[in-house]
């Protein structure tokens, strides 16, 4: 490629890693151009032979190898507090933060996995695109009567007005952990202690392999308050957020 076509090839940015994409065809270079937030910044990486948007992210996620991670959404309320959401895959976590980015504006700093710079308490905006599962479309038509626009193979970005900047305080004030009862289902909200939140994300984070890493996240989650929503509609689980963080 001559220097003229390098400095037309876009740099996309994932968290702290302005990166450029190379050897990818029209059609995948066409979806991230969409779904990907560009960068100002001159690209500290090329990125090559990678030919889905999940391989791309996820290959993106490990160059952040200094960071604490957790299977988390991460919102900013429009009048500044910090929630959490962590959970298992299936557990709702990704629909409820898309809910509440659409519905009420909330900024989004993370839907799928947090990014934690824990030497500096700050939280690190990973501007990656909201994968829909089957499903997800009516459960935010039916809870906040809005859909995304435009999806693509399944994806979409919330570019721009609903991105959080990142270098946001890692400290909480609402902290909560979704989950399921698949035997005798049933809307329960638990009060948690700091301690045990930290033990529920154990299992969604690589806190275990982070020297001081629980430390650090219990003293974030310490700054507000710990929760457990069991169960729940999206509506239910939005009232109850909303009702938290007014």
């Amino acid at each position: 490629m001559n220097s003229s076509g390098k400095q037309n090839t876009p740099v996309y940015k994932l968290g702290r890693i302005p990166f450029t994409v190379e050897d990818s065809d029209q059609t995948f270079r066409d979806e991230l151009n969409v779904l990907l937030p560009k960068s100002p910044d001159s690209a500290k990486e090329s990125v090559s032979k990678l030919t889905t948007l999940r391989a791309l992210q996820n290959h993106i996620y490990e160059m952040h190898d200094d960071c604490l991670w957790l299977d988390a959404g991460c919102l900013i309320t429009p009048n500044g507090k910090k929630i959490l959401i962590i959970g298992r895959s299936g557990a709702g976590k990704s629909t409820t933060t898309m809910a509440l980015a659409l519905g009420y504006d909330w900024k989004v700093v993370a839907e799928d996995i947090l990014l934690i710079d824990y030497q500096n308490d700050l939280l690190i905006t990973y501007g990656a695109p909201f994968s829909l599962k089957p499903g997800t479309v009516e459960l935010l038509r039916d809870s906040i009567g809005q859909v995304p626009d435009p999806i693509i193979g399944g994806e979409w970005s919330p570019l721009g007005k609903m991105v959080a900047p990142s270098g946001q305080s890692a400290y909480f004030d609402v902290s909560i952990v979704f989950t399921r009862n698949y035997d005798q289902p049933a809307f329960r909200i638990n009060t948690l202690t700091p301690a045990e939140f930290l033990r529920k994300c154990l299992p969604v984070s690589n806190i275990l392999r982070m020297k001081g890493a629980g430390e650090k996240l219990l003293e974030y989650v310490s700054a507000g308050q710990c929760l457990e929503i069991e169960d729940g509609t999206v509506s239910e689980r939005l009232d109850k957020i909303l009702q938290l963080l007014q």
